[in-house]
């Protein structure tokens, strides 16, 4: 309970250090027990944090799937064993190394360290961290620029370490001493976090971006509706409505975002391969807004490559061939279907994953805009319906600047290492929640995706096509407010295209890795010699 209250949409940071105390006394309680004994209790951690902090999970199998609620109910609990790992763990790692909070301070932070490492390598399919329970505070989230958000959670957890330690030491009689190394270690953190939050950054050479996320909020697209022509018709009037709406109150713009499955079942390339699903309406939206209103879209669409049929982002600009990424990270039973099982769930999804992790894409932007009246887009509605018509009659605008963009296709902005970029402009993600519902889901996703911003230094932008949508700068502060869930709504935002150099978006995950290894090494070093003096007797 303490977690889902650090989360968001509640927000209250505070408890993002009461949820690893409790795992603390659990695992402080099972001193002696049984292996056995040691798998149930955490077992059971699993299982509460998937039905309380992430029950939306079981809801989300069932809407997928197409089964009954006992059978979603019983994978969601498999789910929780499978991929709720961490917890196991985190109590058979300490109880293995012979980790307590009731030793010295170097156990102490190699214990938080054993937690924390645990906490990044745990398989999940939706990946959480003890730090997405205090990113709610904006001036801690910065230390995830040093080493990811598992850095954040590690600082999570030593605090809350810091906090129970002399409380267990007091029970047992223990040394009650201070801990000052621990101490010390999280006020550099927040000195560390201070400065990335304050310190200023170099103005921008180019000017700001202007954008605007039409959130078309259409629901979820169960394979019932991949026949249904006023499902698609619905779809695509909607992405074009809200994007003339916005090139009408907002020019010039820049680019316009599409979010993820706000056109499903459909490709908007006219090639051979994709005959099956191309959409003239589709290309022909794009089309016209390239080429006659003069802004660059980034979408996202179904492509196809032989017999493979792939998740992809394109992004439409100045220039041809169209910029591509697809997707690698697939959603179960949504995209594909874990363990071959498809005569049992027949809706699951068929794409083949992507083979190359996301890379800055370039995206020419035009130099100079025509503005459209809404009279003349209504004389020139026909010219939708003809995207050759429209690459024949009009010419692509003169390229002003280009802009790097890093991909990210849904639940992959979960994943620090898809999102790491030294080069990009701006961290851009096309999601879309609305098979989850509109509760905590769409809130706890949205934020997490936040800390791609504040670890790699860029802007990010979010097209959520059912909410949450968002444009934050490079410290994860909101650009303008964020968007709602389960109502269409336009965003509009300018974003500096300010950017920092942080270790992370430097060194990665080895960052993290390498600042674990330096807390936990007066802890391996005093177990080397204490093992080295045993031999010596």
């Amino acid at each position: 309970m303490c977690l889902l209250l650090a989360l968001s949409p509640f927000d209250i940071w505070p408890l993002g250090f009461a949820a690893p105390a409790l795992m603390f006394l659990a695992s402080d309680g099972q001193r002696g027990a049984r292996p056995l004994q040691i798998l149930a209790a955490s077992l059971m951690f699993s299982l509460a944090t998937t039905a309380i902090t992430f029950g939306w999970i079981a809801g989300t199998i069932w809407r997928y799937t197409g089964q009954n609620l006992f059978l979603a109910s019983l994978l969601a609990m498999v789910y929780a064993i499978v991929f709720q790992l961490k917890f196991p763990l985190v109590f058979f790692a300490l109880r293995s190394l012979r980790l307590t909070l009731r030793q010295g301070a170097a156990p102490l932070v190699a214990t938080a360290s054993v937690v924390a490492i645990a906490d990044a390598l745990a398989p999940e399919l939706f990946p959480w961290s003890w730090g997405n329970g205090i990113a709610g505070e904006p001036h801690l989230r910065q230390i995830a620029a040093i080493g990811s958000v598992y850095l954040v959670g590690f600082f999570a957890v030593l605090v809350a370490a810091v906090l129970l330690a002399p409380l267990l030491r007091r029970r047992s009689d223990s040394q009650s001493a201070f801990n000052l190394g621990p101490a010390l270690l999280i006020a550099a953190l927040i000195l560390c976090a201070l400065l990335f939050r304050y310190w200023p950054d170099t103005a921008p050479s180019s000017p700001p971006l202007r954008v605007a996320i039409a959130q078309t909020s259409i629901g979820p697209a169960p394979a019932a509706k991949s026949s249904d022509e006023n499902f698609a018709r619905e779809a695509i009037n909607r992405l074009f409505a809200q994007s003339v709406d916005a090139l009408q109150l907002h020019a010039p713009l820049d680019l316009i975002l599409w979010p993820e499955a706000s056109m499903p079942f459909h490709s908007a390339s006219p090639s051979v391969a994709n005959r099956n699903i191309y959409s003239v309406t589709f290309d022909g939206a794009l089309e016209y807004l390239r080429r006659r209103a003069q802004v660059a879209v980034i979408y996202h669409d179904m492509h196809k490559e032989s017999n493979a049929l792939r998740s992809r982002f394109a992004a439409r600009g100045a220039d041809v061939p169209e910029a591509q990424y697809f997707k690698k990270r697939l959603v179960p039973w949504g995209e594909y279907l874990p363990f071959g099982a498809r005569r049992w769930f027949p809706e699951a999804g068929n794409f083949t994953p992507g083979s190359l992790r996301p890379q800055a894409l370039e995206l020419p932007l035009v130099a100079q805009r025509e503005h459209l009246t809404y009279t003349q887009i209504q004389g020139e509605l026909s010219l939708v319906q003809q995207p050759a018509v429209l690459r024949q009659n009009f010419d692509l605008g003169k390229t002003a600047r280009v802009l790097q963009v890093q991909p990210l296709l849904c639940y992959e902005a979960l994943y620090p290492s898809d999102a790491q970029t030294q080069t990009a402009d701006v961290i851009i993600n096309l999601a879309s929640d609305a098979w989850f519902g509109d509760g905590f889901e769409g809130a706890q996703h949205a934020s997490a995706t936040v800390l791609r911003a504040v670890e790699n230094g860029r802007p990010m932008l979010r097209a959520a096509m059912s909410g949450i949508s968002f444009a934050v700068d490079n410290r994860g502060e909101n650009l303008v407010a964020r968007t709602g869930q389960g109502r269409p709504e336009t965003l509009f935002a300018e974003i500096p295209l300010t950017t920092r150099r942080t270790p992370f978006s430097v060194l990665g995950m080895i960052s993290f890795y390498a600042l674990m290894f330096a807390a936990s090494w007066p802890w391996l070093l005093s177990r080397l010699t204490a093992s080295r003096i045993r031999e010596n007797k």
